[in-house]
């Protein structure tokens, strides 16, 4: 389809947007007058994003950026008799943890049982569980998670001593949102 103004002229550069029914969109005409839309393009709605992606008019992806290495330690060095949790830090807003490693253990005594766990979005998820055979005993996990703003992650120590000494440490990567 080629495009003409009142003249019979090609028309070029005239029409520099185009309405789609909701959105402006960027458009040109080439020299031999045909309508070309700009994509890929972006607009911004309502503070959201929006673009061209694999043939579709989408909302844009979160934008991250690694932003530092995250790592903590938790200890407990007088634990109750019976049961005792170690809960780390709840992921702040505006920032991912990306988790590659976990590891907990008593050093005193063979406890009954380590659980290592996250809880995501309202979902508790089971890392490792380990029944030890000896004291000072790692229940290691390796792998990737990611958690957000909110979650966090916990270890129980089942059937401990009086004063036994518990320890939890996690890392990973820190990851900022760009918003």
């Amino acid at each position: 389809m080629a495009l003409v103004g009142n003249n019979n002229e090609p028309l070029r550069e005239v029409a520099n947007f185009a309405y789609n029914g909701s959105l402006w969109v960027p458009v040109t005409v080439d020299v031999n007058s045909y309508l070309n839309v700009r994509l890929p393009y972006t607009e911004e709605i309502e503070g959201r994003s929006y673009g061209y992606i694999g043939g579709s008019w989408q909302k844009s992806g979160f934008l991250l950026s690694f932003s530092d290495t995250y790592a903590e330690a938790k200890t407990n060095l007088s634990a109750a008799s019976g049961n005792n949790t170690l809960t780390g830090t709840t992921v702040p807003a505006g920032e991912y943890w990306k988790i590659t490693t976990a590891a907990a253990r008593n050093v005193n005594k063979a406890h009954t049982r380590s659980i290592v766990y996250a809880h995501i979005d309202g979902v508790t998820m089971y890392l490792k569980i380990l029944i030890p055979t000896g004291a000072n005993e790692f229940a290691l996990w390796n792998g990737e998670l990611l958690m957000g703003p909110g979650d966090v992650m916990y270890t129980l120590f089942e059937g401990c001593d009086l004063n036994d000494d518990l320890h939890l440490t996690y890392g990973g990567y820190r990851i900022d949102v760009d918003q």
